[in-house]
């Protein structure tokens, strides 16, 4: 049959090549561009003795059945000529209306000593009233003397300012602390898949070293906040267990299942890290997440995530090529089908 010069209606037929792969997830981390280290917001130094300052930053604020569980890091910055032991100093947290909070500090059985010409970080929490903004909040730093009423010397306070951001916009990174050592955690994609009862969340972080040691990972908890303070757990045991050398970077896949009745808006990833035992998830950073519009794949090489009961996979067109077969058209597509996770997928019904 001889090709018609007048064609009414055009046959698209797409003929799919599928490659079911498990591919390394520096393919996908390849797509993002390099962020600097930005560090927390600071909300204000606090002069301690000459040439040592106390630096406050770093304030989060997540849901707890209690009302907020708060953190904060204090950063001893020694420039002088002798040691610092910092177990002379504490912190106390107060509303503005004169509400008193009892603050803990999960570094008490670790070395509380700041050599000379050296900064180290000391992260303290508290536990606040389900009304309180961090706005509301002032946070003293004081020195113990048993000569003043209540033993304790203010040495300096700092208000949280109106404006104060405590999470990580969209394309933005955090560095945090870990013990001795520094990471720079960054979101890099995000996307939530939807199936009939359960929203899918499929988040890639990147974690670098930017420490001078090395940093085990152990019982890291990573979670979504929906908008109305509901907190979800996501699947983390992919990288717990796993060490990153100073300067290296890995990217890690989060993946986990949230109800439908959940409201989808505003969600944030909030990383924590057990302490006191796992008595306590210490946050220590928190990401905006963008927006869940939906995808439209129309570029070739890029990857896109969609989720189903089974679980998360990523999809890439390779290339489409038309080609003429007497009266009709070929649509020619070849896709690449990628499993990221740690577990074997089925192949998905794909049309």
């Amino acid at each position: 049959m001889k090709r018609s010069r007048q064609i009414k209606f055009s046959l698209l037929i797409l003929s799919i090549m599928i490659v079911f792969s498990m591919i390394a997830p520096s393919a996908i981390a390849q797509e993002s561009a390099r962020h600097e280290n930005k560090q927390p917001q600071t909300l204000g130094k606090v002069n301690i003795k000459p040439n040592v300052e106390a630096q406050i930053s770093n304030l989060i604020a997540i849901p707890s059945d209690k009302g907020k569980f708060v953190s904060f890091t204090v950063t001893i910055n020694n420039n002088s000529n002798t040691e610092l032991d910092f177990v002379d100093y504490w912190t106390s947290v107060s509303s503005k209306g004169g509400t008193e909070y009892s603050v803990s500090w999960i570094n008490a059985n670790a070395n509380n000593k700041v050599p000379a010409k050296s900064s180290k970080d000391f992260v303290f929490y508290t536990q606040v009233g389900a009304n309180i903004e961090l706005s509301d909040l002032i946070i003293k730093v004081i020195q113990w003397d048993f000569s003043v009423t209540n033993f304790k010397r203010v040495l300096g306070q700092v208000s949280v300012p109106e404006r104060y951001r405590q999470s990580a916009a969209v394309n933005e990174n955090r560095v945090i602390s870990s013990e001795d050592a520094r990471l720079s955690i960054y979101v890099e994609r995000a996307s939530i898949g939807k199936s009939d009862k359960y929203y899918r969340p499929d988040i890639r972080i990147s974690i670098k070293n930017v420490g001078k040691t090395s940093v085990v990972f152990q019982n890291y908890v990573m979670s979504i906040i929906t908008q109305d303070g509901l907190l979800y757990n996501l699947d983390v045991k992919a990288i717990n267990g796993n060490t990153i050398n100073p300067l290296a970077e890995r990217e890690f896949q989060l993946t986990g299942s949230i109800p439908i009745e959940a409201d989808p808006n505003n969600w944030k990833l909030v990383v924590m890290k057990p302490v006191n035992d796992g008595k306590v998830n210490l946050p220590v950073a928190l990401f905006d997440l963008p927006k869940r519009e939906a995808q439209q794949a129309t570029d070739l090489g890029k990857y896109y995530t969609f989720s189903t009961s089974d679980g998360t996979y990523s999809i890439r067109l390779d290339s489409l090529n038309r080609l003429p077969i007497e009266d009709q058209d070929l649509i020619v597509g070849n896709l690449t089908l990628s499993n990221l996770g740690t577990e074997v997928l089925p192949l998905p019904n794909l049309t």
